[in-house]
């Protein structure tokens, strides 16, 4: 069965029929606060479209089988001030015991290397894997959030943008690097 909202929402081509079986929904949030700090939020949610059962649980169509929320405060040099976790839904009774360790990540600075840091703080049995893969999108929500805010401010565009080299759209020597950022445009070498 084809799904309606595949057909009516994206520009993909249309798949061969298929049957639906998982969604997993992520967002993340970035907000400025009036103490001049950051929080980025993000939530995961899995449902099923169908009846599972897990051991002794069993979950209705669309319930919510993960519905978690991670909350890193930080400040303008992305350093991680305080952390709030909560596991509004969760398979095991044991995956809550994932939510102290947490607060372990407080002050460390989100930037290279920030995979292999969750890693050292909150890897394998001693975290959750999806508050990690959480922690990786929120990563890049905080730079869509703070840095962007900085350095599209004229007074603060002093240095080099973080995010200049990373992608296409902001190659060095590409027209929106010369457009809004033109100290740090490189004319490509013929």
């Amino acid at each position: 069965m084809i799904s309606s909202t595949l057909e009516s929402n994206s520009n993909l081509p249309l798949p061969t029929s298929r049957k639906h079986s998982h969604t997993r929904s992520i967002t993340f949030s970035g907000y400025e606060r009036t103490d001049g700090l950051w929080d980025i939020d993000g939530h995961l949610q899995d449902s099923k479209p169908n009846i599972l059962k897990v051991q002794e649980r069993t979950w209705q169509a669309g319930d919510f089988i993960h519905d978690m929320w991670i909350r890193l405060t930080l400040n303008n040099d992305l350093f991680i001030i305080d952390i709030a976790t909560t596991m509004i839904k969760h398979p095991l009774m044991d995956c809550k015991e994932a939510i102290p360790p947490m607060r372990s990540l407080i002050g460390i600075q989100i930037g290279k290397g920030w995979r292999n840091k969750v890693n050292e703080h909150i890897g394998g049995s001693d975290g959750c894997t999806h508050l990690r893969e959480l922690l990786q999108g929120i990563a890049t929500a905080a730079y869509q959030t703070i840095p962007s805010a900085m350095h599209f401010n004229e007074s603060l565009n002093l240095q080099r943008p973080h995010f200049i080299g990373t992608c296409k759209a902001w190659d060095e020597s590409g027209s929106a690097v010369l457009t809004y950022y033109p100290s740090f445009y490189k004319p490509k070498k013929i």
